[in-house]
């Protein structure tokens, strides 16, 4: 998926158990079909059906743009609420640089990223559980594969 689509909507990934954990425990089950990583039209058809819930639980529980931060971190990143967050996700690529920029520097990330620490940066990134996907061995070889495709240089 791309960070937009055709008709310039951000990429987004609307994580079902995490939304069903913030919902109202009557709401819970109609979030969480079971289906947790849908084509990309479908996962805005999840966010409208949760959005008419509950917004908030809603609009933070989705993964949003081409980084993929997640609604939560929306003050990490610099905004006051998660609504002017998803409107900047929705302006431009560069606003989706500036939420990843911000969601680092809100996390102390520079030194790990400085030291291409990738479990500290995966942690951070993903969570506690980070390791159960490999997202560190991830980031590591695709740092890798850039550094190969720039030449070799490695900072």
């Amino acid at each position: 998926m791309g960070p937009y689509e055709s008709y310039k909507y951000p990429g987004i990934s609307s994580e079902n158990l995490y939304i069903a954990g913030t919902a109202k425990d009557k709401d819970r089950k109609r979030f969480d079909d079971g289906n947790h990583y849908d084509l990309f039209s479908w996962q805005y058809v999840k966010l409208v059906k949760a959005y008419a819930l509950d917004q908030d639980a809603a609009l933070t529980s989705c993964s949003w743009g081409k980084h993929q931060v997640m609604g939560e971190n929306y003050e990490t990143c610099g905004f006051s609420n998660v609504k002017d967050f998803v409107k900047a996700m929705s302006r431009s690529e560069k606003e989706h640089l500036k939420a990843l920029v911000g969601f680092c520097k809100g996390n102390n990330l520079q030194e790990s990223l400085k030291s291409k620490n990738w479990s500290a940066i995966a942690r951070a990134y993903n969570g506690p559980k980070y390791k159960k996907n490999n997202y560190d061995t991830e980031l590591e070889a695709h740092y890798a594969k850039f550094v190969s495709e720039k030449g070799g240089k490695n900072d």
